[in-house]
């Protein structure tokens, strides 16, 4: 059984213990499942999910750092994508 993860806050202290490698190769994992066009790959992600967004409820996600509630992790990815867009932007 995965331990529930209560707040994306807890989400990034229970981060901080994951090897840095690990993180890494999940990095490169994504990167390569954009596939050769990531801006179509991400097209098509925009115009699907929000719909499926609206009737998920809030399911238990399966993250790195455990179980979290949808509610509590959507937070997380858009810090995510702010912060790494902001990183390939520089």
């Amino acid at each position: 059984d995965t331990e529930e993860v209560p707040t994306s806050a807890a989400y990034y202290l229970a981060l901080s213990g994951i090897d840095p490698a690990a993180v890494v190769g999940r990095g490169v994992a994504a990167g390569q499942a954009l596939g050769d066009n990531p801006s179509d790959f991400v097209d098509e992600l925009v115009s699907r999910v929000p719909a499926q967004l609206e009737t998920a409820g809030n399911p238990l996600i399966t993250t790195a750092a455990g179980g979290m509630s949808l509610e509590n992790y959507l937070p997380t990815r858009t810090l995510e994508l702010v912060v790494h867009s902001l990183d390939i932007a520089a």
